[in-house]
């Protein structure tokens, strides 16, 4: 990966950007590779357990539960990563953005080294960043989103970049198709709405976070020459059941796996609830470089 250096505007804080010499060899969906994250039926097991104990509050809420320093410093204290996994919790922020690095490093796992990924996860700390007119730009968290030694993939080479979008206490997916140049936002509130009732609501938002990503591309990469002005808008309706907004978070992330540009490839409905919130509660506690302080009783069920 070849790198120069810059300046911000005001000169106080150095930019690495990444040289790209081609971009757009785009691969397929990992679907079409029978790629897939998957859970061996053991850890399926212990997972559930782990899920009951947090859900009967037999799991003691001290410290943080999950804390990871690469590419930055994420901490999720215990008693709100409890709160919002069991059934009927409403993701937060810093909850979804360990979810995205959990997907990027389970995409890193399946994956071969040097094959072209077909999606880039952004944070949900992104969006938010975005949409409360913070200076994302000069955020180190941001920039580590899309540049740096632990992302071993081209990123100008993925189809798709996801972002989960908070807005109105309920979550969203966009993604951000480079192959077709479309943008598609799939909200799980208004899967029984009308395309343009969830255009309407959306169409500002994405105009924002385009804009963002784009500034992003210009300012952390050289020569990814790609125009994002005048993309295709598709806000598809009927791909599933619709959610509660305390769901939301849970479908949007969902979402980002399951969605080929098309389809949803499995739909999430709620007698599965509780093995995917299961699953991922895991899979978080588990996840390589988690330094959080977990419990004796944890460590039993996760037998490590």
């Amino acid at each position: 990966m070849s790198r120069s250096r810059s300046t911000t505007s005001d000169g106080e804080e150095e930019i690495s950007v990444k040289i790209v010499h081609s971009h757009s060899n785009f691969g397929p969906h990992p679907h079409e590779l029978e790629l897939y994250h998957g859970m061996t039926l053991s850890n399926m097991m212990k997972a559930k357990e782990i899920f009951e104990a947090y859900s009967k509050g037999n799991i003691k809420l001290n410290g943080d539960h999950i804390v990871h320093y690469v590419p930055t410093r994420l901490a999720i204290d215990a008693v709100t990563f409890s709160q919002q996994m069991i059934l009927g919790g409403a993701f937060g922020v810093d909850l979804c953005d360990a979810i995205m690095r959990l997907y990027k490093a389970l995409d890193d796992r399946m994956y071969e080294h040097g094959q072209t990924r077909w999606r880039h996860f952004l944070p949900a700390s992104f969006a938010a960043k975005v949409l409360n007119r913070e200076n994302y730009i000069e955020d180190a968290h941001i920039r580590a989103s899309f540049i740096g030694q632990h992302i071993t993939y081209k990123v100008e080479d993925c189809t798709m970049i996801i972002v989960p979008v908070l807005t109105d206490a309920h979550w969203s997916c966009y993604f951000w198709d480079f192959a077709a140049k479309k943008i598609h936002v799939l909200d799980p509130t208004m899967m029984r709405s009308t395309i343009g009732n969830v255009q309407q609501k959306h169409n500002s938002i994405v105009t924002s976070i385009s804009d963002a990503i784009s500034r992003c591309k210009d300012t952390f990469f050289q020569g990814w020459g790609v125009d994002m002005n005048n993309w295709t808008r598709c806000f598809p309706v009927r791909l599933g059941v619709s959610c509660h907004k305390n769901n939301s978070g849970l479908f949007a992330t969902h979402y980002s796996t399951a969605y080929d540009g098309i389809r949803l490839l499995w739909d999430l409905k709620s007698s599965h609830h509780a093995d995917t919130r299961s699953e991922l509660l895991f899979q978080l506690l588990w996840m390589q470089g988690n330094c959080g302080e977990i419990p004796p009783l944890l460590i039993d069920l996760m037998d490590i």
